[in-house]
């Protein structure tokens, strides 16, 4: 990853695993980024590692489940860096409400499987359809 000096960029679903390891590396590279998080505490974790080695980041708790919270990680995002210049999405729900559960058709529970879609797949697209509006409005990300 080169190029990134000065580039604002929201990791939805920054807290552990591979989007705080991403998160890591774009602020090596000099980009700031927004660690959104359902989990705040990693996220802030996230973030004072980043700080500390010179980087520039915040933590922002948001649920990739909700569309207000959502909005509510981008526009933190954009007035805290002064825009977005690109998203990475990450997160899914692994808390024991759901991990696990999304059994076979004859057992499942509907509100697994509701939460399950909300986050991993709705989620992604309201990330998105957030973010657009940014780099359309700049040309480009």
């Amino acid at each position: 990853m080169r190029g990134l000096k000065g580039k604002r960029i929201v990791i939805a679903g920054g807290a552990t695993g591979i989007g705080a390891a991403t998160a890591e590396r774009l602020a090596e590279e000099g980009a700031s980024v927004a660690v959104g998080d359902i989990n705040l505490a990693g996220a802030e974790a996230t973030v004072k590692g980043i700080t500390e080695a010179g980087g520039t980041a915040v933590a922002i708790g948001f649920d990739l489940g909700d569309e207000t919270s959502i909005q509510e990680l981008v526009y933190r995002a954009a007035t805290d860096f002064g825009g977005v210049d690109g998203l990475f999405n990450v997160g899914a729900d692994l808390s024991p409400d759901t991990l696990g559960r999304d059994t076979d058709l004859l057992d499942m529970d509907p509100a697994v499987w509701r939460r399950t879609h909300d986050v991993n797949l709705l989620g992604y697209a309201l990330t998105c359809r957030a973010v657009l509006p940014h780099l359309l409005g700049q040309g480009g990300g």
